[in-house]
């Protein structure tokens, strides 16, 4: 498991359900290298493992289950654009972490010309192992599922404005969104400072932030905000 990305506090309430941990050293020690480890198991004893990824990574039918049951998040926010504005969104912002929380709220737009999909990445940083869509070349990436779509934009946004995003959607909706979603928030703001008043711009929230997220943000802050 990669400890940075669930949180102590979930890896917590795991090992309290009877869960046996085993923290991943390889690599970067990335969500791609905890991935990596759990499918090596699954290769190596898979008449005794079950492999599940709650991300679009990985081996079929895992990517497609995956975002099948994610897209049930855009069926659901197409049909509450409609009732609520009357029109479909603009645009549409999505956080590319472990990439189905993007694709699963683009699968219902994809035909629309009048919606524009947007797959929010962190601005890569020095030193730092990229491991989700290499912009541009969304199918060099261990995420094949993009390579299947198009007219997609590949997007980044920095540690300052998605902390900036925390702190705005924490105090003006009563919402503490998780860090991922913070970079698709970023995204949506910019979005928005260019956009006519006429315009909507929907964003999917990948949930609420946990403890070390929070702490997190209070560091960037210090640095940036």
């Amino acid at each position: 498991i990669n400890a940075e990305y669930m949180g102590e506090a979930n890896i917590a309430r795991m090992r309290l359900l009877g869960t046996t941990v085993t923290r991943v050293n390889e690599g970067s020690g990335s969500l791609k290298d905890a991935a990596d480890r759990a499918f090596q198991q699954f290769v190596d004893d898979g008449e005794h493992t079950f492999y599940a990824f709650s991300s679009i990574a990985g081996p079929q039918p895992f990517p497609t289950i995956v975002k099948d049951f994610q897209a049930i998040v855009g069926e659901e926010a197409r049909e509450q654009m409609m009732t609520i504005t009357g029109h479909l969104p603009n645009h549409v912002c999505g956080s590319v972490f472990g990439g189905s929380n993007a694709l699963g709220i683009f699968q219902c737009f994809l035909t629309d010309d009048s919606v524009k999909l947007y797959a929010v990445e962190p601005e890569p940083e020095l030193g730092v192992d990229e491991n989700a869509v290499n912009l541009g070349n969304p199918g060099a990436g261990y995420l094949e599922n993009f390579a299947l779509l198009h007219d997609i934009r590949y997007v980044t946004a920095n540690d300052a404005e998605a902390a900036a995003a925390f702190q705005l959607v924490s105090r003006a909706e009563g919402i503490i969104p998780n860090w991922e979603s913070c970079f698709a928030i970023a995204n949506a703001i910019a979005l928005a400072k260019a956009s006519r008043e006429t315009e909507t711009i929907l964003v999917n929230l990948a949930g609420r932030a946990e403890t070390e997220e929070i702490q997190r943000v209070l560091k960037v802050c210090q640095k940036s905000c």
